[in-house]
């Protein structure tokens, strides 16, 4: 399993990174956000849960204030 580039999508030209990403991972991809400011068991289960329904996994990491929001 590879790991793959972090990218910051709150910073422009970044989509570009995203659209190069989605050209090497192997297809269907599964993506999925929260906040993992302490990651315990229940993460990790839920994002094992997540990586089931598909060959890849992105992982959005969100902030208080965009989860907030």
């Amino acid at each position: 399993m590879e790991c793959a580039p972090i990218i910051n999508f709150s910073r422009t030209g970044n989509l570009e990174k995203l659209f190069l990403l989605n050209q090497k991972c192997e297809q269907p991809i599964v993506f999925t956000s929260g906040v993992f400011d302490l990651v315990h068991a229940g993460h990790l289960e839920y994002l094992m849960e997540a990586r089931r329904y598909g060959r890849s996994l992105i992982v959005g990491v969100n902030t208080d204030n965009s989860a907030k929001k």
